[in-house]
């Protein structure tokens, strides 16, 4: 585990994971979900309660993730190559993705 945040009713943490790929040896920085997924911010495309951390499968193949955080109502996190990802929800427009829907993790557009 390399970092955990804490929310009211939802929780995340950054996990090392080593992934065998084609006989290789590769490791991976996955975020991981749980508790209350309410507003989608859990990043699982659903709404249903998570008792087990969770991969967050949207962000799994294109970036590591080095960080996470938490707004009222939703989950971003920050790869290692210093792009962000939100989900939760998108009613006042703060995923920062005009096509997020928040069920899933988007890579935010524009500049937070």
């Amino acid at each position: 585990m390399i970092s955990v945040s804490c929310g009211v009713w939802h929780s995340a943490a950054v996990v090392d994971v080593i992934m065998m790929l084609m006989q290789s040896n590769a490791s991976s920085e996955n975020l991981v979900t749980w508790g209350d997924g309410d507003k989608y911010w859990l990043g699982h495309g659903g709404r249903s309660l998570k008792l087990k951390p969770t991969r967050v499968s949207s962000l799994l193949i294109y970036y590591n993730i080095h960080k996470s955080a938490f707004g009222h109502t939703l989950t971003i996190g920050l790869t290692t190559s210093g792009h962000k990802s939100a989900c939760g929800s998108s009613v006042y427009g703060q995923l920062g993705n005009p096509n997020n829907d928040g069920r899933y993790a988007h890579l935010v557009k524009d500049k937070v």
